[in-house]
């Protein structure tokens, strides 16, 4: 298992990559995940459990943190943490536990 992060204008993007299961033939899948919050206990909780959601599901994520609370306003976030997935937004107001965000990478 290759885990490699990559720092783009202060937004970490994590990428997981599972290179025994992805051929240089075949593009892996890459699931957008987005954490909303400001940076808080709950938000890298979060964050931990989709690393290791992703790693178990041999996934590669890219991972997008906004704390731009006006951004957050605007796509109706009324809590934090919040977890959006391929643009929907998932969870809100709480943690989901590593089943429950494997569940929803796979859908």
């Amino acid at each position: 298992m290759t885990i490699v992060i990559f720092p783009l204008d202060k937004i970490p993007q994590i990428r997981l990559i599972d290179l025994s299961r992805h051929s240089n033939k075949r593009k892996a899948m890459i699931k957008e995940v987005t954490i909303f919050g400001v940076g808080c206990s709950l938000c890298r909780l979060l964050q931990s459990n989709i690393q290791t959601a992703s790693l178990q599901l041999g996934m590669e994520v890219k991972i997008r943190e906004v704390t731009d609370i006006q951004e957050m306003i605007n796509l109706g976030i009324s809590a934090i943490p919040a977890l959006a997935i391929g643009g929907e937004v998932v969870a809100s107001g709480r943690v989901p536990d590593v089943p429950d965000i494997m569940r929803l990478l796979k859908a």
